[in-house]
């Protein structure tokens, strides 16, 4: 009986595997990837966004808004190196937030939002693309 158990927990596990890795591929081929994002509150978010060769910061909301594109190369080259986390799966310990890719993609987001706010002209009431 549990041996039985224990062979369709695996045969579970691998064809998951082999799902997450037929999708890996097939997105990876697509002209346009959600590469994360960060929840701000309910229905709201920024999500960094992939499009052909472009980098986009997108705020997510009852609307959808570009923030900002990823000019930069270094930077650019530095999320997009960032190494998925593997999904945890019945036997496998929880990452820590901290090593998780997420949290250095809002590390990064914040110190790129905090730049654009001291690059804000004082004294308007809205942002300079609106």
């Amino acid at each position: 009986m549990i041996l039985a158990l224990a062979a369709v927990i695996t045969i579970m596990y691998l064809l998951l595997k082999f799902i997450n890795k037929r999708t890996k591929k097939y997105s990876s081929n697509q002209t346009m990837q959600n590469l994360g994002g960060v929840p701000l509150g309910q229905n709201k978010s920024v999500q960094l966004v992939k499009v052909g060769e472009r980098l986009l910061v997108v705020g997510v909301g009852e609307s959808i808004q570009l923030l900002k594109e990823i000019e930069d190369e270094e930077e650019r080259e530095t999320l997009l190196e960032q190494p998925e986390p593997e999904p945890s799966f019945f036997f496998k310990k929880k990452q820590k937030k901290e090593d998780h890719a997420g949290f250095q993609f809002k590390s990064i987001l914040d110190k790129r939002l905090e730049e654009i706010e001291k690059n804000r002209k004082p004294g308007s009431g809205r942002d300079e693309g609106s």
